[in-house]
């Protein structure tokens, strides 16, 4: 393969390489989302777990789906070609999806295993290989390079709503298997756009490893963003506990319309692709008023918007107690913050992980990033039989309190790190957000 890919016709032209792999990836992120939105409500209705054991196998699931992407980066930096790499977790996920229908309690565990395996290495491997095709097209072009990006980040959240809306849909029309199937095409469909694009990928040579010391020195800064691990805790939950709170407690007839519960999960990428913009916007006017928004600052405006989206469940839970169904506004504002929580604290976080990593261990810092959601989704599993025992006005007034306990354990971090030093070292830069991605 090629070192270099074909340059197009303008000194603009996105290469064709992109756009196969823009596809692959959407379509890969469909199949996710399809199954993380309707996977809670199987396990319970045709699997006969419990609320607390399906929402805690949920979170185990999202869970890996994080954690795989290490091993998935360190052998896409050390060992294979990146698009073999890509290839190669693609087809693993395929298989997943396929087996997926076929429904008995130990091929669903197999298969959501294989679909985490798949999904992490997908996930790590091709916004890195989009990268280096871009390079290899046309090196150091800032604007080409902000303008895929933001066709990626505009087009992942789209593939999330079309999945949320459209999944559960399907789910109660014609059942879970047929929806299935379907995510199963769609999977395969990715895996064939990868495939039918190698050719045009960008490469680069597999070298040695960074050094240990860079290795500890960048990961001991990343360890500065732990406390976002309860922003992590509540933004799953949407999938889980959310999912099961609509279902029993909330309203959602609009108008002559009826919701299926797990369609509320669509709400956050279509507000994070309405406030993108508008956080963008206050990002530069600040700037430009000499209020220059470093990491934490934005990472601990998201924490301030976190706490307010628990804190708009946990409200709404304390309202259905009175045995009524209560107003479906008050999960559309949780959605709100939630969504504004995302653009302050994922964004910004995932900033340190693309500064600092080497540039041969970037899909590796990448994964290391990931490990803030894994382990908030670790803490969901332990929590999930709460919600059980304790009942959800209990259960969200606690995650409630965690979260703000993670904004102050931020705060307290970010007090002590000003006193050592006049201003932070990592600034976020305006193609960020355009870079950034649900995961």
């Amino acid at each position: 393969m090629n070192n270099r890919v074909e340059s197009g016709a303008g000194r603009s032209t996105l290469p064709l390489g992109f756009w196969f792999l823009l596809s692959g990836s959407l379509a890969e992120r469909a199949a996710f989302q399809g199954i993380r939105v309707v996977l809670v409500l199987f396990l319970i209705e045709l699997m006969g777990y419990s609320e607390g054991e399906a929402s805690s196998l949920v979170s185990w699931f999202v869970a890996l789906c994080y954690l795989f992407p290490l091993a998935a980066a360190w052998l896409g930096d050390r060992w294979l070609l990146r698009s073999q790499s890509l290839l190669l977790f693609a087809i693993i996920a395929t298989v997943g999806y396929a087996i997926l229908p076929i429904g008995s309690a130990e091929v669903v565990l197999f298969a959501v295993i294989l679909i985490a395996l798949g999904s992490g290495g997908v996930k790590t491997h091709a916004p890195t290989l989009i990268g280096v095709t871009l390079e290899c097209h046309r090196s150091g072009d800032l604007q080409l390079r902000s303008a895929a990006f933001s066709y990626l980040y505009a087009g992942i959240n789209v593939a999330w709503v079309v999945a949320a809306l459209g999944f559960p849909v399907l789910r109660a029309e014609f059942g879970y298997r047929q929806a299935f199937w379907v995510i199963a095409a769609t999977m395969a469909l990715s895996a064939a756009m990868f495939v039918a694009g190698r050719r045009h990928y960008g490469s680069e040579p597999i070298t040695d490893a960074a050094c240990t010391r860079d290795i500890w020195s960048a990961v001991k800064k990343m360890g500065f963003f732990a406390p976002t691990i309860v922003f992590w805790s509540l933004f799953e939950q949407s999938a889980t506990t959310w999912t099961l709170f609509v279902r029993d407690h909330v309203d959602l007839s609009l108008g002559s319309l009826q919701l299926h519960p797990d369609m509320i999960q669509g709400l956050n990428p279509i507000l994070v692709l309405l406030l993108a913009p508008f956080w963008r916007w206050a990002v530069v006017r600040l700037s430009r008023s000499g209020i220059t928004m470093h990491s934490e600052s934005q990472v601990l405006l998201g924490f301030a918007f976190s706490f307010l989206s628990a804190l708009a469940i946990a409200i709404a839970a304390a309202f259905s107690a009175r045995g009524q169904l209560v107003s479906f506004g008050w999960m559309a504002a949780a959605h709100f913050f939630l969504a504004a929580a995302e653009l302050g604290v994922a964004a910004a976080s995932l900033e340190v992980a693309f500064t600092e990593g080497p540039p041969r261990l970037k899909a590796f810092f990448g994964a290391c990033w990931l490990l803030m959601p894994f382990f908030g989704n670790v803490l969901n599993a332990a929590m999930a039989p709460f919600y059980d025992a304790l009942g959800s006005q209990t259960y969200f007034a606690m995650l409630a309190a965690i979260v703000g306990l993670g904004c102050f354990s931020f705060f307290g971090l970010t007090a002590a790190a000003g006193r050592r030093r006049k201003s932070c070292s990592f600034v976020v830069p305006q193609s960020l957000y355009q870079e950034h991605s649900h995961e």
